[in-house]
């Protein structure tokens, strides 16, 4: 499921690999973590973590979606999810939003409009 995940990622901006940690998994770029996205797999779902200021915007795409939202984590800024493999094909579009705002948060580039 995050092989899936990032290939989403690598839709909008490629170079971004896994990276294995204990606890969870991250993602990599020219050898440097940017974990924007980080997932946390378990045995029947991944754990997901999408690191965005909460606010009323994303609230309102999370709450139109299907996705299961286990809720907001304060210390860290993230949108914690629980998805399992029809979360993958039946939101990727709401995922891929996500993803989206989360990296330019993180990095402060803007994505083209085309992408």
């Amino acid at each position: 499921m995050a092989d899936t995940l990032l290939n989403y990622i690598d839709a909008f901006v490629g170079g971004f690999s896994l990276k294995y940690n204990k606890y969870y998994i991250g993602l990599m770029h020219d050898g440097t973590a940017k974990n924007f996205v980080a997932f946390g797999p378990r045995k029947t779902m991944l754990c997901l973590d999408v690191r965005l200021k909460k606010s009323d915007a994303v609230d309102e795409i999370i709450d139109k979606s299907n996705l299961d939202l286990r809720g907001y984590d304060k210390q860290f800024n993230n949108y914690c999810f629980r998805l399992k493999q029809d979360d993958l094909i039946g939101s990727k579009d709401v995922l891929m939003t996500l993803f989206k705002m989360a990296y330019e948060a993180y990095t402060g580039n803007k994505l083209d409009a085309q992408e």
